[in-house]
């Protein structure tokens, strides 16, 4: 099946809308692939998580989650991105057994990396400004585990 990108782009300016921010507070997720890369400046690898939100938690105001559900066609999904330096590794490791609950001390991130996939977990969800302060999108504050 070809996309047909004369159809997708006939949309006024005008009616581009920027999406509003989810409500912040904790949501449910799913971590749905996982790629391995490199930062564009340093070039210091990375491994690169994509966690899909699943539901609100109980702290997310309900009404607010509904009214962006209804203008939404689908919940966003968040990189969830570590470094692989010896100043930044431990943040890799803590993840997956301190969040994710895969592996003891004694594993291999090389064996506890590609199980993450499919896992679930909690995200804290917040807003920041943009640099030039002209919107407001949602980042990821902390990482949780699933109950």
């Amino acid at each position: 099946m070809s996309v047909n990108f004369e159809s997708l782009l006939d949309v006024k300016v005008a009616d581009a809308k920027r999406p509003e921010p989810m409500p912040s507070g904790t949501y449910n997720a799913v971590i749905e692939k996982m790629e391995t890369g490199e930062s564009n400046l340093k070039k210091t690898p990375y491994v690169r998580f994509a966690a899909k939100i699943i539901s609100p938690c109980e702290d997310v105001d309900k009404g607010l989650f509904s009214e962006y559900a209804a203008n939404s066609d689908t919940l966003p999904s968040f990189n969830l991105d570590f470094y692989i330096s010896p100043k930044s590794t431990f943040m890799l490791a803590d993840f997956c057994t301190k969040t994710m609950k895969l592996g003891d001390e004694s594993s291999s991130l090389k064996d506890l990396v590609p199980q993450v996939v499919g896992k679930y977990l909690k995200l804290a969800i917040g807003t920041k400004p943009s640099d030039d302060g002209s919107f407001v999108y949602n980042v990821v504050t902390k990482e949780f585990p699933a109950e």
